[in-house]
């Protein structure tokens, strides 16, 4: 993201000055004094961010001492992780005339943001608190630039004059992400006149939905400056290209000015109900109209369509599409792929447009399913086209929907081959405007006389936590949707928390265990067709009151495990199925008691021959520094994937000697913020590594966690969001997104992957060796070691270019070998 043009900085320069001096009615004496300097202050949350915490973070933030070098690593610096909201109360010591408050911070890599909004509070008792400016970052980005969440940085972040006083100044920070950091909080001394202004509203006592409305109005206003500057830079590269003259390129710069102007005299949107969903205005839809003018200019028609790559982040602005109209689709029977086609307005009015394909509905073709994938921003400010929303249809056209001018469109097409016989299918998608003006796509569906397996081999799951609700955003009210879409995407290994397992206590004389299976009768009838079942135990140090390591834990745990299996038998499920997450996470950060309790727990389970198994997912690095009983007790390991892509060789050679003393192999993700991670690299690749190592199972977090919010609206997270779906807890409807269809897609390449492998180990068991089949074993493996070995492949951001058709490719070549192999 680029800084605010000269022209933009110095008019907002002078509009703040004109407001200071309005506010102030005379000037603060310079140069300013920080009477926030050695004073006292308490905070809302212990920091505890490990790189910087310190004893004397209760003296740093008024200390007059500000960091340099790498912001969260040097001990000057205060850091919270997770805290949401952050208050630091300064007591002056006396009520005080106040002008500005400022304070330091950085952000730009290593998943640190900018805080999203700041507000600052003043009491002269220290029980009744008064408003000041609202949120005072909105002010600053107009000032100096909006926050580049992408680059490395430090800023001085100062209000507008506040005009004010008070003895007590509460700094209130809300964060745009997983952290928090400052280093110094300064307080500037205002005149004589604040002393006597009228202090402001009475604060409100529901902060947090004040800072939700303070993130929500500082976003705004960032998406809305962001696209200006992106504006301005298209049409300094129109110009470079030469589909621009001068005197065009300044009519249209001083359009985007008027309307820069407009955007942000536009009143806050309300919070309750928001959707980040791109253009957030009518004055936003006029400002990305501008790139209609420029598409024009650059000779596109009126209507224009573009087949593109579907897990490549194309941006919002700034983009001159190509002309590429044609796709070939390769299918297994029964299984489903979609295309993307991007469609381009360059005029200056929308579009009602309607598509249809010619195979829908006629007998044996292949079924053709249409949505559309708006964009919508994110709470790092990249806008994505993530979110699948299915346009309704009439026999084989589609609903009307709107084509803005300059604003890209994303028609998503998926083809389903349930029941079509093996052949050829031409489709074709034709895009017919409202006007008259139409686009098709030529595009040549092949089904290929193989079954895609009605059920997966491979687990696929996320901690999903539906045996109760509320589960993360997932509501009563959306279960069933959400359901839906999990049975749609090949979810077949759902997770439950402790609760389901441990409703259980000791008791009576002689003493017995009683156990409520209620919670886990109702989880299992809600995925009665799961393959697995997970349960994370989430265990302490005893259990119904007796102490592990001791024999009475050793018996009672042992009657709760062979309740359990005797329990799993009666209802026809193999006990083998049920796998037991004793301890999240064991790492660096165990100490060995925490080691100890876990492998108590997990001897004990095993020494009762119950038949589950324990599961457990460290998170050693190198893996060598675990230790070797938490590798023992256990029956499946799960590395982190992410983890195993930094480290390859040493994850590589310690994970694959487990496996072959009889550990089963899984994977799991839990990076984020999950809606700016690579459906390809992050999303597809995962079950690809499983097919390469025999890993059985590809988990991501987490099915259900929006953050806490609705999906649709990243700009109140106080955290990152994992959910590969768009979930808001008051629509009952669930919509999935490009990360889950990515998953569902790797689950079918996976599958694909395997029939090649079958086939090849049939020939050789029947003796049927040859060259033929030598050289389709060797090409499967080099196939897929060519698409997890690319360059970019461990690269799992989506905001970066690489490629994302080796899969593809490598899936087509096994679909040939397949055809030869079995002629």
């Amino acid at each position: 993201m680029k800084r605010l043009t000269t022209v933009a900085m110095g008019l907002s320069l002078f509009l703040s000055t004109a407001a200071y001096l309005c506010a102030c009615e005379e000037k603060s004496p310079e140069p300013p004094q920080n009477i926030a300097l050695g004073k006292s202050y308490s905070l809302s949350a212990r920091p505890e961010y490990g790189l910087c915490t310190d004893p004397d973070d209760k003296i740093q933030l008024a200390d007059g001492k500000t960091t340099t070098g790498y912001f969260w690593t040097q001990k000057g610096t205060v850091g919270w992780t997770r805290a949401g909201s952050v208050a630091i109360t300064i007591d002056l010591g006396k009520v005080e005339p106040i002008d500005r408050v400022a304070f330091t911070s950085a952000a730009g890599v290593a998943g640190v943001t900018w805080p999203a909004a700041a507000i600052v509070l003043v009491s002269e008792d220290g029980k009744d608190y008064y408003e000041t400016c609202g949120n005072f970052l909105s002010d600053e980005q107009k000032r100096n630039g909006v926050f580049d969440n992408n680059k490395y940085s430090i800023r001085k972040l100062t209000s507008s004059p506040l005009s004010t006083r008070g003895r007590f100044v509460r700094l209130y920070l809300f964060s745009s992400g997983p952290f928090l950091f400052t280093d110094e909080v300064e307080i500037y001394r205002g005149t004589d006149r604040c002393m006597k202004r009228p202090l402001g509203k009475k604060a409100t006592s529901d902060i947090q939905a004040y800072g939700d409305q303070c993130r929500l109005s500082s976003a705004v206003q960032s998406r809305y400056l962001n696209d200006v500057t992106a504006v301005h830079g298209m049409i300094q590269e129109a110009v470079k290209l030469g589909y621009l003259d001068e005197l065009k390129k300044n009519v249209l710069q001083q359009r985007v000015n008027r309307i820069r102007g407009q955007l942000l005299e536009l009143p806050p949107p309300e919070s309750k109900g928001f959707r980040a969903i791109l253009p957030l205005s009518e004055d936003h839809a006029k400002l990305l109209a501008i790139q209609a003018r420029l598409w024009n200019a650059a000779g596109m028609p009126a209507l224009a369509a573009e087949v593109v790559n579907r897990w490549e982040l194309l941006p919002l602005v700034g983009r001159f599409p190509g002309n590429t109209t044609k796709a070939n689709l390769d299918l297994l029977r029964g299984e489903s792929r979609p295309i993307a086609v991007n469609l381009y307005n360059s005029t200056s009015e929308p579009l009602k447009a309607t598509v249809t394909a010619s195979a829908a509905g006629k007998g044996a073709g292949p079924k053709v399913e249409f949505a559309l994938v708006p964009w919508t921003d994110t709470n790092r400010y990249i806008p994505v086209q993530a979110a699948i929303v299915d346009l309704a249809r009439t026999g084989s056209k589609s609903d009307a929907f709107d084509i803005l001018p300059g604003v890209p469109c994303q028609l998503w097409v998926t083809v389903d081959s349930h029941g079509t016989a093996a052949g050829t299918y031409p489709i074709n998608p034709k895009i017919e405007a409202s006007d008259g003006t139409q686009v098709a796509v030529d595009t040549v569906v092949k089904v290929y006389p193989f079954d895609m397996p009605a059920k997966s081999s491979l687990l696929v799951g996320g901690w999903d936590y539906t045996d109760k609700l509320p589960a993360y955003s997932v509501s009563q009210k959306c279960i069933d949707s959400f359901m839906k879409v999990c049975r749609q995407h090949h979810v077949n290994a759902p997770w439950s928390q402790s609760r389901t397992m441990f409703s259980c206590s000791v008791q009576g004389n002689p003493k017995a265990l009683t156990v409520d299976t209620k919670l886990m009768e109702d989880w299992l009838a809600r995925w009665s067709d799961a393959k697995e079942y997970f349960v994370f135990l989430a265990v302490g140090k005893s259990f119904c009151g007796f102490q592990h390591g001791t024999p009475e834990f050793d018996h009672w745990v042992g009657q709760w495990a062979r309740f359990w299996s005797d329990w799993f038998k009666g209802r026809k499920i193999d006990p083998s199925r049920v796998s037991l997450l004793v301890f999240d996470e064991p790492g660096l950060h165990s100490n060995k008691d925490t080691v100890g309790m876990l492998c108590d727990w997990a001897r004990a389970i095993k020494k009762a021959n119950s038949g589950m198994r324990i599961w457990e997912d460290p998170v050693y690095t190198p893996p060598t520094k675990g230790p070797a009983e938490l590798f023992e007790v256990s029956d499946t390991l799960c590395p982190n994937r992410p983890q195993w892509l930094a480290d390859p060789k040493n994850f590589e050679a310690f994970y694959l000697a487990e496996q072959k003393k009889g550990k089963t192999l899984h994977f799991y993700s839990c990076s984020g913020p999950l809606r700016l991670l690579d459906p390809y690299h992050y999303c597809l690749l995962q079950a690809w590594h499983c097919f390469k190592l025999d890993a059985k199972a590809s988990f991501f977090w987490a099915l259900t966690d929006g953050g806490g919010y609705s999906c649709w609206n990243e700009y109140v997270l106080p955290r990152n969001a994992y959910c590969p779906m768009f979930i808001d807890p008051e629509d009952p409807v669930v919509y999935s997104a490009k990360q889950m269809a990515a998953i569902k897609e790797s689950v079918q390449d996976y599958e694909t992957l395997t029939l090649l492998k079958k086939v090849i180990a049939d020939a050789r068991a029947k003796g049927k060796a040859s060259a033929q089949v030598d050289q389709a074993a060797k090409t499967l493996e080099e196939g897929v070691e060519r698409v997890l070995s690319a360059p970019e492949a461990s690269d799992i951001s989506w905001n970066k270019p690489g490629q994302r058709d080796a899969a593809d490719a490598v899936r087509n070549q096994v679909l040939n070998l397949l055809i030869e192999l079995t002629r």
